[in-house]
């Protein structure tokens, strides 16, 4: 630990994610209401909605069902492909349900404009960038600096528990070792979890404006 340092170009990656992870949606929203008149109660909507459905709901029912005797073992260690079953149907269900509830309660009188299922799913996707990808690049950088300045043991001696410094220690040296590029595939990544979720947005968006429920378990599929 003592001679151990993240390279600068992966703290400038890893700055460079973080700024992304919080423009990139902005950037998105501030298009749709310039160029087709769609206003941010549609972002804001969407954001809060996930934050409810999939981080309070959703988690919610995963801290439940994981903890029954033997149900997260059967899942996670020797059914790994069931849980990826699991684990997909259930964001399904709780995100396609919350854009529902969003487009038929909440939105109800914005369905002239077509253009707020985009807005929508600016909001719910670019939420969701900026709380998994953003606040993971601060705490990437804040290890960082604390490495690179000589405080890594003082960071792993004030650890509450064995498991947790090895956690730590983990992750010190995945910053240390990481090839830079590798803190660029974030980006990557919720460019394409935005576009899916302004595609679902749209979906879900038809299947309230036409009533046609199919389009929602097409979404939620």
């Amino acid at each position: 630990m003592e001679n151990m340092r993240v390279p600068g170009l992966s703290m400038a990656f890893i700055v460079l994610s973080l700024v992304l992870s919080f423009a990139i949606p902005m950037i998105g929203g501030i298009y749709l209401r310039k160029r087709y008149g769609t206003s941010f109660k549609r972002f804001l909507t969407g954001a809060v909605i996930f934050v409810l459905f999939a981080l309070v709901l959703e988690n919610g029912v995963h801290g439940i069902l994981l903890r029954i005797p033997g149900v997260s073992e059967l899942l996670m260690v020797r059914m790994p492909r069931l849980y990826a079953v699991y684990g997909g149907l259930m964001a399904g269900l709780f995100e396609e349900t919350g854009r529902y509830v969003a487009f038929s309660r909440i939105l109800k009188n914005d369905l002239d404009n077509d253009h707020n299922s985009l807005m929508y799913g600016m909001g719910h996707g670019g939420v969701e960038a900026m709380l998994l990808l953003g606040v993971a690049m601060i705490n990437n950088l804040v290890y960082s600096i604390a490495i690179n300045s000589g405080k890594a043991r003082q960071l792993l001696a004030s650890a509450p528990d064995a498991a947790t410094k090895r956690q730590l220690e983990a992750v010190f040296t995945s910053l240390a070792t990481y090839p830079p590029a590798m803190f660029l595939r974030g980006i990557f990544e919720r460019l394409s979890a935005i576009a899916l979720h302004l595609a679902l947005s749209v979906l879900v968006f038809f299947a309230v404006k036409k009533r046609k429920k199919g389009l929602y378990f097409m979404a939620l599929l």
